[in-house]
C-alpha cells in the first residue's frame, strides 16, 4: 500500500513511535534511525544526536525488549564536514545497547553523504529505503529478517 493511500505516522527527530498496521515515514540527514522489528509491529526512532541515540535507544529497549526479534540501523549520512565523529558515536551507542541486550542487528545502512527516506509498511511486510542524493532505492522484506 502506498503512503499516499492511508494514514501515516511521521517519526520526527528526538522521538520514536510504534505501529503494527499504519505506515510510518522517517526522513534522515545526519540523523540515525533505529528500527526494532517486534513479534507484532515495528518501533522506529529518529535520533538527532548521540544524546538522542542514548536516551531513545535505552527507552525503546526497556519498553520493547521482550518482543524484539531483530534490529536495523539506517541513516547517518554526513552532508556537512565535521560531523562524522558525532554521527559514528551515535551509531556506536545504539550498537552497544543492542549487543548488551542480545538483540541481533540484521541490517545496517549508514554513512555516506546522503540522507535517507525510510518508509515502513508493516501491513505489507516491507520497508523501502531511498537515498536522497542519488535517488537509489531498495526494499527490505521484514519477515526475511525474522
Amino acid at each position: 500500500m502506498s503512503l499516499y493511500q492511508k494514514e501515516i505516522i511521521f517519526v520526527f527527530a528526538g522521538e520514536y513511535k510504534y505501529s503494527s498496521d499504519l505506515s510510518m515515514s522517517i526522513t534522515t540527514g545526519s540523523c540515525v534511525s533505529l528500527l526494532l522489528v517486534l513479534n507484532k509491529g515495528i518501533v522506529a526512532s529518529h535520533c538527532f544526536n548521540d544524546r538522542d541515540a542514548y536516551m531513545l535507544t535505552k527507552e525503546m529497549i526497556q519498553k520493547y525488549k521482550i518482543d524484539t526479534i531483530k534490529a536495523m540501523i539506517i541513516g547517518g549520512g554526513c552532508q556537512y564536514g565535521g560531523l562524522e565523529k558525532s554521527i559514528q558515536l551515535g551509531i556506536d551507542i545504539i550498537k552497544a545497547f543492542l549487543e548488551s541486550h542480545n538483540i541481533p542487528l540484521v541490517h545496517v545502512d549508514t554513512g555516506g553523504k546522503s540522507g535517507r527516506i525510510i518508509e515502513i509498511y508493516p501491513e505489507d511486510n516491507k520497508i523501502t529505503i531511498r537515498k536522497i542524493e542519488d535517488k537509489s532505492k531498495y526494499n527490505l522484506v521484514i519477515k526475511e529478517h525474522i
